[in-house]
């Protein structure tokens, strides 16, 4: 019935989407679907950083349909 404040932040996109095997990749290190200067690192970092704070990232895409992306992270 209660649960600790918590700061979400999320961001939805209405792109192209992805696979589910591109969203189990997503937050690995150095992975990129994009060539060129991307060093793969961003959704790694934020999942990191939230992991840090006790947090978590979550994604949910569907391939034509975006991408939803949420950070939870507890509040004293």
């Amino acid at each position: 019935p209660f649960q600790s404040p918590k700061l979400l932040l999320q961001v939805i996109d209405n792109g192209i989407g992805m696979t589910p095997d591109i969203v189990d990749k997503a937050t690995m290190p150095f992975f990129s679907t994009k060539a060129g200067e991307h060093t793969g690192l961003g959704l790694t970092s934020c999942s990191q950083m939230a992991k840090s704070l006790g947090g978590k990232l979550t994604m949910v895409s569907k391939l034509g349909d975006g991408t939803t992306i949420r950070v939870r992270i507890p509040l004293p």
